[in-house]
């Protein structure tokens, strides 16, 4: 969406093209599409899940940029406690003989590990539990300010800025 604005009327790009130029820009995006969808699909990738514990730290981590990002400049991520997490994800995630999966191998194993429900539950739960207004960027400041202050494995991975 944020490209949105080359297509809006106005000062967009768009409007300055003809309408023959606005014609073959439209059909050099359609032949892309259809392009893409004719190339041969990588073959499945045998995904295993996600050790229990390990959702859960990924859940935090998300709990903790979701607050941080709303927060809006309060708070800030605990970047040594991330590194800390790294070996741990990389133990389970990278393939026999220590390679590094592909992006599409990563997707699958998050996909099938955290589904969007058991996700959405946990945020609700949390948003819930903290009495944050989502649109009030100071419920999430305090909301982290406690997880902080009661060394909690959300806590952890935020820092309060000066």
């Amino acid at each position: 969406m944020e490209n949105a604005w080359l297509f809006r009327g106005g000062s967009g790009v768009m409007q300055m093209w003809s309408n023959k130029s606005r014609l073959a820009a439209a059909a050099a995006f359609a032949m892309v599409f259809a392009l893409a969808g004719c190339v041969e699909p990588e073959p499945p990738v045998p995904v295993k899940p996600l050790s229990p514990a390990l959702k859960q730290e990924l859940m935090n981590v998300g709990l903790a940029v979701e607050t941080v990002r709303n927060c809006r400049g309060g708070l800030g991520l605990n970047t040594a406690q991330l590194e800390k997490l790294k070996p741990r994800l990389e133990a389970e995630v990278l393939g026999e003989g220590g390679e590094i999966p592909s992006k599409r191998t990563i997707d699958a194993i998050l996909k099938k590990s955290l589904s969007e429900k058991e996700v959405q539950d946990q945020v609700f739960g949390y948003i819930q539990k903290r009495d944050i207004v989502i649109s009030e960027s100071q419920t999430w400041c305090v909301a982290g300010a406690k997880e902080i202050a009661a060394k909690t494995p959300l806590g952890k991975y935020l820092t309060l800025r000066k």
